[in-house]
């Protein structure tokens, strides 16, 4: 599943905007 990859890098950043990024991010279903 290569949106985890970025999702990760988001995570990496520590930045609070990644958080609301990951949250529609996660209830997506897995393109994989």
């Amino acid at each position: 599943m290569p949106d985890i990859a970025p999702l990760q890098q988001q995570i990496a950043t520590g930045s609070g905007e990644t958080e609301q990024h990951i949250i529609p991010a996660a209830a997506a279903p897995p393109s994989g």
